[in-house]
């Protein structure tokens, strides 16, 4: 995905470009629009209170919820992240591991 200008407003289109593609990343990979929704939900009900979390983790978690295994890859787990990031204040710092 590319970079996304920022201006006035910039905040409002980043979110609603960032659902936008989501929304066709996972409806692509066959889920329904309820499932995605229920998706983005479960996701945010398991990082919401803070921690470390990578794609396997929050999988393993979405497991639990009912989730097929390794229902999340990178791209949607990114996606979600940087929606919860414009849209709802969340901060998130990425570590690199060797």
């Amino acid at each position: 995905m590319g970079q996304i200008p920022v201006g006035k407003g910039g905040q409002a289109k980043d979110g609603a470009r960032l659902c936008t593609s989501l929304l066709w990343h996972l409806a692509e990979k066959g889920h329904s629009p309820d499932e995605i929704h229920r998706m983005v939900k479960d996701v945010f009900q398991v990082i919401r209170d803070g921690g470390s979390f990578t794609v396997a983790i929050v999988n393993k978690a979405m497991e639990g919820r009912g989730w097929p295994p390794s229902v999340l890859d990178e791209t949607t787990f990114d996606m979600m992240v940087g929606l919860f990031e414009s849209e709802m204040g969340f901060s998130v710092r990425s570590h690199t591991v060797n």
